[in-house]
């Protein structure tokens, strides 16, 4: 999590970036901070306030058809349409395996 950490960072005033995402980043920031690093539901919990506190404009609403037409992990497109729908520049992710490169590149409107 210390990329994410470093990208939030980056975000913050003053932005570098804006952070666009799906309310079901929350599940997997939650899942992962439990699953990788063993944090308790409460700490998840903290970052997700924290989150939604300081980026109050980052959910990207409307994602959805745009998740029906990629191509790369199904239970992964969500994170991926976020940023296809809000046009994006990057999406940054260590997780190859569900966005592989013709995936991502096939995604721009």
């Amino acid at each position: 999590m210390a990329v994410a950490g470093t990208l939030l960072r980056l975000a913050g005033p003053p932005a570098l970036s804006e952070p666009p995402w799906t309310v079901g980043v929350f599940t997997e920031v939650t899942h992962g901070l439990a699953a990788r690093f063993g944090k308790t539901p409460e700490n998840a919990r903290y970052r997700e306030a924290a989150m939604q506190e300081f980026f109050p404009d980052a959910p990207v609403a409307n994602y959805e058809p745009f998740a029906e037409k990629l191509t790369n992990s199904l239970e992964d497109r969500h994170l991926l349409a976020a940023p296809v729908a809000s046009r994006a520049d990057h999406l940054v992710t260590f997780n190859l395996k569900h966005f592989p490169s013709p995936a991502v590149h096939r995604s721009t409107p």
